[in-house]
């Protein structure tokens, strides 16, 4: 079977909305609180929460790739627990161990864990719980509602092509419906199903990518249109029900498309280069940027330069994480997968 090609562009774009997520935390919202309100920054870092929305539409273009063809549910189910799941229970116990050991959460977690706690982030039930959704770890949620969305794929693999159109179906009605019952943006059932309309716009477009090469100003207009709306919506207007949560998602799927449509050669050196391969570390810089902008909150000796010192400590220490960690656990899954 031919290699599939990757698009180095997706990678790019995976490391964008790593920042952007990250930015929030350190910008708009989170442990440094560093708001800066009227500044340009400060602006974009207040709706870095899209950049989650962005990461879940690439996980259905990346999931709907590396399932093609389908190699049975164990297969799928374990390729991805293995992706998933040892960085994740590394960082939470490594967390877990320094806060038991000092007997207070050091600054680094939201709270302090229980048992039952760190139970339920290491099953991915606690995406489930009100009480567990954000507590010591609170970017651990998406991973929650990403590993769920993993298997729903699997589940529905006996609908073939059918998935992605169902998908679509069954969470935009469900998201009209909540709408004209007055729910609000934010409420869990909103949340999953804007997250299953995401993944399922990601899966669709997946066996598409690269075919795709529109004019520029097709391009643009498809960009400005949808991004008017996703700006409306989460800058003017953010605390009422968000038309984007329809439309945001064709938004990714057109820059996505336009990405992968980006010839290789352009990501091979200079910035591009450099930016396509973060993404490979958006993993690990995902899952201890929040533990490291807290250990900073409130330190005096930076107090002025929080901000910078946030942003350039958690990539340092997700970039450390990245090779230390993360790169050898693939190199040892690897192997015992290979017969």
């Amino acid at each position: 079977m031919p290699e599939r090609p990757r698009f180095r562009g997706l990678d790019a774009a995976r490391a964008l909305a790593c920042a952007w997520v990250v930015l929030f935390h350190a910008g708009g919202q989170g442990p440094l609180a560093e708001r800066g309100h009227g500044s340009f920054v400060h602006a974009i870092a207040t709706v870095g929460y899209l950049g989650v929305d962005a990461f879940v539409v690439l996980s259905g273009v990346v999931v709907a790739r590396s399932a093609t063809p389908w190699p049975g549910f164990k297969s799928f189910i374990t390729a991805r627990f293995l992706r998933l799941f040892p960085l994740y229970a590394l960082v939470l116990l490594a967390l877990s161990a320094m806060t038991y050991a000092r007997g207070t959460h050091l600054g680094l977690l939201a709270a302090y864990p229980t048992p039952l706690d760190l139970l339920a982030h290491l099953t991915f039930v606690h995406v489930f719980f009100a009480s567990t959704l954000y507590s010591f770890l609170p970017p651990a949620w998406s991973l929650g509602l990403e590993w769920w969305l993993y298997v729903a794929y699997a589940a529905g693999q006996r609908l073939g092509r059918f998935f992605a159109p169902c998908t679509f179906i069954v969470s935009a009605t469900t998201l009209v419906i909540l709408r004209v019952l007055h729910h609000e943006a934010d409420e869990a059932t909103v949340v999953i199903f804007s997250r299953l309309w995401q993944f399922g716009a990601g899966a669709a477009l997946a066996p598409h990518l690269g075919r795709w090469n529109p004019k520029p100003w097709i391009l643009a207009g498809v960009i400005v249109i949808l991004g008017s709306v996703s700006a409306y919506d989460n800058v003017v207007d953010p605390w009422v029900f968000r038309v984007s949560r329809l439309t945001e998602p064709m938004l990714w799927v057109t820059v996505f498309a336009a990405l992968a449509s980006v010839h290789p050669a352009r990501f091979e050196k200079g910035a591009l280069s450099f930016l396509s391969k973060r993404g490979d570390a958006s993993y690990a810089v995902y899952l201890v940027h929040d533990p490291v902008l807290r250990s900073l909150h409130g330190a005096r000796i930076f107090e002025e330069h929080r901000f910078a010192v946030g942003l350039g400590a958690a990539y340092v220490c997700g970039e450390f994480v990245h090779r230390v960690l993360e790169k050898p656990l693939g190199r040892l899954v690897k192997r015992a997968r290979t017969p």
